[in-house]
């Protein structure tokens, strides 16, 4: 499914986290600048799904690559998810959706556009093995603006602390 180019804007901050860990940063291919990147995501030419894919399986350092099969993005049976929190039915959450035919560790990459954060969870297949979606929650309230992590939640004990461990 195509980005919609309202959530452009929030996927190019995703892009920005990103950037840094891919093999393609400045610093590494002088032949692609992040300006460039920029402009594909804004004509709708690039899908940060892909790219958070291709960081992972670069920051594993060979641990396991990209295969885009059914089930699972890599070599070692786990997947990439990439979400974002958006505020519903009076509160926060961060749902995953699409696991029902995943086999193996989800790797969750967690966009909190509310207040420009990230949060990165290692969810084993045995958590989530039964269920159609997960939902990292965040507080409740009536502010749509402000999302606080609930971490006496389930999925919480899942969090790892950066995307070097995400990727590990």
């Amino acid at each position: 499914m195509a980005t919609k180019d309202s959530n452009i804007v929030n996927e190019i901050k995703v892009l920005d986290f990103l950037w840094p860990y891919s093999q393609w940063c400045i610093e590494k291919d002088e032949h692609i600048t992040k300006a460039v990147l920029d402009k594909l995501m804004l004509a709708g030419e690039l899908d940060i799904s892909t790219v958070y894919e291709n960081v992972l399986a670069y920051q594993s350092k060979g641990t396991y690559v990209k295969e885009s099969v059914d089930g699972r993005d890599f070599s070692d049976g786990s997947d990439a998810k990439k979400v974002s929190v958006v505020f519903h039915r009076g509160r926060h959450d961060a749902p995953v959706r699409g696991i029902t035919t995943k086999t193996g560790l989800l790797r969750v990459l967690l966009h909190d556009p509310f207040n420009d954060e990230f949060f990165f969870f290692k969810i084993p297949h045995r958590a989530y093995k039964n269920l159609g979606v997960i939902e990292i929650q965040f507080g409740h309230g009536q502010n749509q603006r402000r999302a606080q992590p609930n971490r006496g939640t389930k999925w919480w004990r899942y969090e790892v602390d950066t995307l070097e461990q995400l990727s590990a």
